[in-house]
């Protein structure tokens, strides 16, 4: 029903498109094209979200905060309204959890209802970006491949499917950068009302995305003094309105984020602001464990983390499935090359549109050079990328029937993909890296139901306490009450909390008062033989 819904909802934005946008004066068949592809990019994220994939811990973490301030009105921790969530203890972005709040007050808490914001930004974010393309007069045929190659590749499938926090930032990026783009064409068309309005709405939402995931506060601010520079030196003195416009809204909005700094590198004393929101301070920051600089040769450093940053674009695959399956990858085989092909032409050819993306692109290095790649880390580099993927494309594809072929291809490439997808790499989906099997939740109600203390035993070991946690939450502060206590550290873990308990093996006896909830991986000892036992995805729980 949601996906119905969904589809239903994108199906009407798009009505209202062809109604009221340039998108009305285009044929019939250009409509229905677009429509089916539309329909097509909406599909490939709904289908499942729920349940095609396990639930990942990072997505366990937020969810509970998430339910914690619906609530509570304070995190795990008790921190009241944080700018920053605390989490593990290292930190998680506040932004997604804060969204998803209303959500779960209404519906409760689910992975259907965790990931259902994500989805539908993600789609919202998609139509604005279509949007855009048809508003600036980008070609039918343009507008088709950009919108396939951009939409349809794997790795932003899986930003949208996945609701580990750091995935809203690339839609977030995608809106900025349509509402940069329409203010240019508005600015361009001298209809300064509205190009005053998108400018506006395009700082807005930069700010905002600051909140979305903390590593791209370096691409943040590389892009904001590029996207200066560039008015200043097209605009003169009438940039200087526009850059001082924006300056003011990104300090009225990320200024909490300034003061998150000070407390945490400077004054290490956590501030309390309009009587309920926490300035945060974290028990460890995570720069040593994600930046490659300050431990010693840091040019030797960055040579290397350049090269596996080389590597991981060119085998399109970061150990972890929430960002990219093995085998299939970020990228679709060969569209690469078609990177290449649109960075050069975009060089040449220079336009505006080109050059937002090419600026994307300087931006993002500062990044690649010093933070450790993943898919995750990348994530403002994979719009730029796209984008010139589909612009190679357009220039190897000149005619109309170079184009349908290739539409046709890489068409049979998605179906292939979303076939490995949903079977033949089902288990990476739910128990790879951070992942853990969606059938877990009936093995831990199940548990829940006996009233008995319940160990969990799997390669998680502690790390699993934010599952049960997650599927029955507590109230923050019983959880405080309950759990165990643990030195403080960048990921602290608990070994147990009420009357749930965490290991990566089993203990030297068998407590048979007590249920278990045992991963494969595990092994079983010969004492559960004896008891009743009951199969949930690769876990098995005896009691």
């Amino acid at each position: 029903m949601i996906v119905l819904a969904i589809e239903a909802l994108g199906v009407l934005i798009y009505m209202c498109l062809m109604r009221f946008s340039v998108l009305k004066n285009r044929g019939t068949k250009v409509k229905v094209a677009f429509l089916l592809l539309i329909g097509l990019i909406i599909f490939v994220r709904a289908y499942k979200y729920s349940t095609g994939m396990g639930l990942d811990l990072d997505e366990a973490e937020g969810g509970y905060n998430a339910w914690a301030l619906a609530n509570y009105g304070v995190d795990e921790h008790l921190a009241s309204w944080p700018v920053y969530l605390s989490a593990w203890g290292s930190g998680m972005n506040i932004l997604y959890p804060l969204i998803t709040v209303p959500f779960i007050k209404i519906l409760g808490l689910s992975v259907a209802v965790y990931r259902l914001p994500l989805l539908v930004i993600s789609i919202l974010a998609i139509l604005l970006f279509f949007y855009t393309l048809i508003k600036i007069g980008e070609k039918d045929t343009t507008v088709f491949i950009m919108m396939m190659v951009v939409f349809l590749s794997p790795v932003m499938i899986e930003y949208s499917r996945w609701s580990v926090e750091s995935n809203l930032f690339p839609w977030l990026m995608v809106i900025f950068v349509s509402l940069l783009l329409l203010f240019i064409n508005q600015f361009k068309n001298n209809n300064q009302k509205w190009a005053i309005i998108d400018w506006t709405l395009f700082n807005i939402t930069v700010g905002i995305s600051a909140y979305a995931y903390s590593n791209m506060w370096i691409f943040l601010a590389t892009f904001m003094v590029l996207i200066y520079a560039c008015l200043i030196w097209k605009l003169k003195k009438e940039a200087i309105k526009l850059v001082a416009l924006s300056v003011i809204i990104l300090l009225v909005i990320v200024w909490p984020l300034a003061l998150f700094l000070y407390v945490n590198y400077v004054s290490h004393k956590e501030i309390i602001l309009f009587g309920n929101i926490t300035v945060t301070k974290l028990v460890a920051n995570r720069s040593s464990s994600q930046f490659v600089i300050g431990h010693g040769n840091d040019l030797l450093a960055i040579k290397n983390n350049l090269i596996d940053t080389f590597r991981v674009l060119i085998t399109g695959y970061d150990g972890m499935a929430k960002n990219a399956l093995p085998v299939v990858g970020a990228f679709y085989p060969f569209m690469l090359t078609f990177s290449l092909i649109g960075f050069g032409y975009s060089v040449v050819r220079r336009s505006k549109m080109d050059m937002v993306f090419l600026i994307s692109v300087v931006a993002c290095l500062p990044g690649i050079c010093i933070i450790l790649p993943n898919y995750t880390h990348l994530s403002a580099f994979m719009l730029p990328v796209l984008y010139l993927e589909a612009v190679g494309v357009c220039y190897v594809c000149k005619n109309r029937y170079a184009k349908i072929a290739f539409s046709i291809i890489f068409i049979l490439a998605l179906s292939v993909y979303m076939h490995i997808y949903f079977n033949a790499r089902y288990y990476d989906l739910h128990n790879t890296a951070q992942e853990t099997p969606i059938e877990l939740k009936d093995a831990i109600k199940k548990a829940d139901s006996l009233n008995r203390e319940t160990v969990i035993v799997s390669s998680f070991g502690k790390a699993m306490y934010v599952v049960p946690r997650f599927y029955l939450p507590i109230s923050p502060a019983k959880f405080n009450k309950v759990k165990s206590n643990e030195i403080p550290a960048e990921h602290t873990y608990y070994r147990y909390y009420d009357k749930w308990y965490f290991s990566d093996k089993l203990g030297n006896s068998i407590d048979k008062s007590k249920a278990y909830i045992v991963s494969d991986a595990s092994g079983v000892r010969t004492e559960l033989n004896g008891m009743k036992h009951k199969r949930y995805g690769t876990y098995t729980m005896y009691w």
